[in-house]
């Protein structure tokens, strides 16, 4: 196939000789795609990961960030992070509030978001981050950053505040809490370290 080149004097026909093309399209717009030109691609479907299968991708990306020059306890804690990142992801998406609409259509929640977390999280250094404390408060930073600040009203923003108050007990820490100045939602992360149980019975 090819097509006729009309800017020149004389057109000529061009031909395109081995050439591949590879896209992707979400199930979502697969409708909006015409036969006529899909006819000329084979189509290949995947199912759409689990969650587990995303946590340990992402846990493999950050412990290769955070190696041999960050604390112990930093590295300890890697996995939990990766594990509530995808928990706060998916708790957004089911989240009726937070639901994209007319008026909020930029609430549409992706893994690309998820991926700027990680980016976010990514310029962590050692001297920054030196302890579990500092590391929940970078992860929680990043999780305001790409996705409350996205929100349009002080009621979806205590809504993501009480999601991400949730999720923060999956990394063992616990006391998120946010009170508002006007229209802006100022939040003061109060993150502890969670008593064992035999304490909390004393």
């Amino acid at each position: 196939g090819g097509w006729y080149d009309i800017d020149t004097p004389d057109p000529k026909f061009k031909y395109i000789i081995d050439v591949s093309f590879v896209g992707t399209v979400e199930m979502s717009k697969w409708e909006d795609m015409s036969m006529r030109y899909m006819r000329h691609y084979n189509v290949v479907c995947m199912e759409q990961c689990s969650n587990t299968m995303y946590e340990s991708i992402f846990t493999s990306i950050l412990q290769w960030k955070f190696n041999d020059s960050f604390a112990e306890e930093v590295k300890e804690i890697v996995p939990k992070v990766a594990m509530a990142t995808m928990q706060l992801y998916s708790r957004l998406l089911k989240a009726p509030e937070l639901r994209p609409v007319p008026s909020k259509i930029h609430y549409s929640f992706h893994l690309r978001d998820v991926g700027r977390m990680v980016k976010g999280i990514f310029m962590a250094t050692p001297t920054a981050v030196n302890n579990q404390t500092s590391m929940i408060k970078l992860w929680a930073h990043e999780a305001i950053r790409t996705f409350n600040d996205r929100l349009s009203t002080v009621q979806d923003s205590e809504v993501f505040m009480q999601i991400l108050k949730g999720t923060i007990k999956a990394v063992s820490y616990t006391h998120l809490r946010a009170h508002e100045t006007g229209r802006n939602l100022v939040c003061r992360l109060l993150l502890e370290k969670k008593k064992t149980t035999n304490k909390n019975k004393k």
